[in-house]
């Protein structure tokens, strides 16, 4: 797939995304503690949302854009009672959290999920950021944003960073098994227009950005 086509065809998912994807929960909702909503029906949860609105899916983001439910970070995760969540989602937002936390955190998640609870990652991926660096005459500028963050608001700013070895072995470490790679268009039926299946561009190819790994509790 050459470098146009590529472009072409993310434009053309980003608006099927818009399409097919819409809010589906109440705001008013989530105001108070989630108490019941795992026992009796499926909860997912897609953190760090960002402009991403997720059909069937809880949105927390820092920001208070239309589509999410829930703003604030972390600490949302206590409105929801212990072994109650079926699914979370983080695209590329690991990153953003100081690589001291980030294992308590994922503890806190594999406590908030059932059994059997499916956690999707996607985090920006090291080893390909460095390919790029080492091949693209753009050098440090071509891989300023998945390495640091789009430094644009406040949150946005990188404190970690993974490749296939670190972050399987600290995903363990947290409890979760069954760790393997995914994609996009196979979990999701479609691209989603946000970072998980975009490339980067190399002086001989396009490379992955994203390091995407599940996990099962």
């Amino acid at each position: 797939m050459n470098i146009l086509k590529y472009i072409l065809n993310y434009y053309v998912n980003r608006i099927k995304n818009k399409v097919l994807y819409s809010k589906s929960y109440n705001k008013n909702k989530f105001e108070n503690k989630v108490i019941d909503e795992g026992l009796n029906k499926q909860i997912k949860v897609h953190f760090g949302c960002g402009d991403v609105d997720l059909k069937g899916y809880i949105n927390i983001d820092s920001r208070p854009l239309d589509h999410v439910h829930l703003v604030g970070s972390t600490e949302q995760f206590e409105k929801f009672i212990d072994n109650s969540i079926d699914e979370i989602y983080l695209c590329h937002v690991l990153e953003h959290i100081s690589f001291v936390e980030v294992p308590k955190f994922l503890s806190l998640l594999y406590n908030k999920m059932k059994t059997k609870g499916k956690l999707l990652i996607s985090v920006p991926d090291f080893e390909n950021i460095v390919k790029a660096y080492s091949s693209y005459p753009g050098g440090i500028s071509s891989i300023q944003s998945p390495l640091y963050g789009g430094q644009n608001y406040e949150e946005n700013f990188h404190k970690s960073c993974y490749d296939l070895k670190y972050l399987s072995q600290i995903m363990k470490d947290s409890g979760f098994h069954s760790i393997r790679t995914w994609k996009t268009d196979e979990e999701f039926g479609l691209s989603l227009g946000d970072w998980s299946d975009k490339k980067i561009v190399t002086s001989e190819n396009l490379l992955n950005i994203s390091l995407n790994l599940m996990g099962y509790k």
